[in-house]
């Protein structure tokens, strides 16, 4: 059975997560339902570490410190990533990575704060950020936000009938909701805990969620299920 398989992040045809699943036989649309636009900041709060959410946080901070004043303070900062891919983007940007994320956002959280308690932490995010480890180290930490971008939900897109949908946000997640119904028929695949508990406030039960937040452990997840 050829499988068509949905992700909801924007991968060239070129990548290795598309090229993967193509030798195993399957159709894939990698398409992210949102736009991203870089938000202007003007400073950097003080603080001890700076955290990063993803992939695009480090591209629109790092777009923008260059312009500021006190990028040369950086260099006493720690640098923190919430898993290996947004860890080597901040390494793409000549900057050592004091703290990788590994596991689930309780277990990321658990290893941070061994690491920052009461310390000044600040946050990079988007607009919309659900601000997953901020809310999970509340009260532990002393924590500040930065917001480097804004990400939206496109007005307009289409995508083929999926069997297999896999989500790699909360808000991409209300993106489909709000263009299709997700059937019981549709295996439904989840990069994290915020992103299922998204699907399930839209009222699918059934998520199959990846035991860490990152592209491989999706992958390796994925093909536990094909073939099935």
């Amino acid at each position: 059975m050829r499988h068509k398989i949905f992700i909801s992040r924007d991968f060239s045809a070129s990548s290795h997560f598309v090229q993967s699943l193509q030798n195993y036989d399957c159709e894939v649309t990698a398409v992210s339902l949102l736009t991203f636009k870089s938000v202007t900041f003007f400073d950097i709060p003080y603080c001890k570490w700076i955290f990063f959410y993803s992939q695009n946080g480090v591209q629109f901070f790092f777009e923008q410190i260059n312009n500021i004043d006190k990028k040369e303070g950086l260099k006493k900062i720690k640098w923190a990533a919430i898993g290996e891919a947004t860890a080597a983007a901040i390494a793409a940007n000549g900057q050592a990575v004091d703290f990788v994320g590994n596991g689930n956002l309780a277990n990321i959280a658990t290893d941070f704060l061994a690491v920052c308690a009461s310390e000044i932490v600040l946050f990079v995010q988007a607009k919309n950020s659900r601000e997953s480890i901020a809310q999970l180290l509340d009260n532990q930490i002393i924590s500040k936000k930065l917001i480097v971008y804004d990400n939206q939900i496109k007005n307009d897109f289409w995508l083929p009938k999926c069997d297999f949908l896999v989500f790699t946000s909360p808000l991409n997640v209300v993106a489909y909701c709000q263009k299709f119904k997700i059937e019981t028929t549709q295996k439904v695949f989840a990069i994290g805990a915020t992103t299922a508990l998204e699907l399930k406030k839209q009222g699918v039960s059934d998520v199959q969620i990846a035991e860490k937040s990152d592209e491989k452990s999706l992958l390796d997840l994925l093909f536990q299920h094909l073939g099935k």
